[in-house]
């Protein structure tokens, strides 16, 4: 661990205790909304233990450990609202997605605002959240619990993408949760443990998925190993898709084929909506993606009317 890490974690550890401390954020919080453009205090910690209201069209999430969810502390600082704009959309638009379908998966859940959000407005399907970082996944479920959703979401210590292994670490690795981690990081120092990846086709498979489905994916790069295990799901299932894509993406392009081969329509999520294109183009500032059946396209009309 280096010592800047240390320093943050001592730092996390004593100052957000002591008496006086919450009131110190509240007031920067203040002075920051109402009067200044800079951010730099979203940079600090919140004081442990807090609840933090996320809200959406619908109504309010709640998501616990702010002191270790940076989802979590920065709705804190933001007053519960999604931000950027992008950011907002996308959420926005997969609640509607999951208000029109079955099963809902959230891979790459972490704390699991989208797993919250969709089993919130839509109570009637069945919502399974899936992430390979063991703190993440009991942060998730604690905020299930505080949500009361633990009857709808079923939360799995499980990879998606291509069979194998991949050694997670147990013990936390930096001062604040990760927000994702990657496949090709594998933490095998002792304290360490074994999580399963299984294919998109097999976790169909064996959750029984036969309705219509709608999928979140936020795999830091990994997507295309997802969308290529996967043949069974595109061509029968059917499902829709909100998935970053990251510039930094090597294989965006084989991924891209394999929807031109399934007829799926591409859109980009931005701040003023979407913006269809024939072919996937990683966008350094949107990251979003809406992948959407030819045949069920008319939903995106509805998005972009309703705007």
């Amino acid at each position: 661990m280096s010592s800047t890490t240390s320093l943050k974690i001592l730092y996390k550890k004593t100052i957000p205790y002591i008496w006086g401390y919450q009131y110190f954020c509240s007031l920067l919080k203040f002075v920051f909304t109402k009067f200044l453009s800079s951010n730099w205090h979203t940079r600090l910690p919140v004081k442990p233990g807090q609840l933090i209201k996320a809200n959406l069209s619908f109504g309010t999430v709640i998501l616990t450990k702010p002191e270790r969810c940076s989802i979590a502390k920065k709705l804190y600082w933001t007053n519960g609202e999604i931000e950027p704009v992008e950011d907002r959309n996308a959420l926005e638009y997969f609640i509607e997605l999951s208000r029109n379908s079955d099963f809902v998966l959230d891979i790459g859940s972490n704390s699991g605002i989208f797993s919250l959000a969709s089993a919130s407005a839509n109570p009637r399907a069945k919502v399974f959240a899936f992430d390979i970082l063991p703190e993440a996944f009991h942060i998730l479920i604690d905020n299930l619990i505080i949500n009361d959703l633990t009857s709808i979401v079923t939360p799995y210590l499980i990879g998606v993408g291509k069979t194998s292994k991949f050694k997670a670490p147990f013990k936390n690795i930096t001062s604040e949760m990760p927000t994702s981690l990657k496949l090709d990081e594998n933490y095998d120092d002792g304290l360490s443990v074994n999580i399963e990846i299984k294919t998109l086709d097999n976790i169909f498979k064996d959750n029984n998925i036969i309705g219509q489905a709608c999928i979140k994916i936020d795999v830091e790069g990994f997507e295309g190993d997802i969308f290529k295990n996967s043949d069974n799901v595109l061509e029968v299932h059917r499902p829709y898709f909100l998935c970053e894509v990251l510039p930094s993406s090597l294989d965006y392009n084989d991924y891209d084929k394999l929807f031109i081969k399934n007829k799926y329509n591409k859109f980009l999520i931005t701040d003023s909506g979407l913006i269809q294109y024939e072919e996937i183009k990683p966008n350094r500032r949107f990251k979003d993606w809406l992948f959407i059946p030819i045949e069920k396209s008319e939903i995106v009309r509805f998005f972009l009317s309703d705007k």
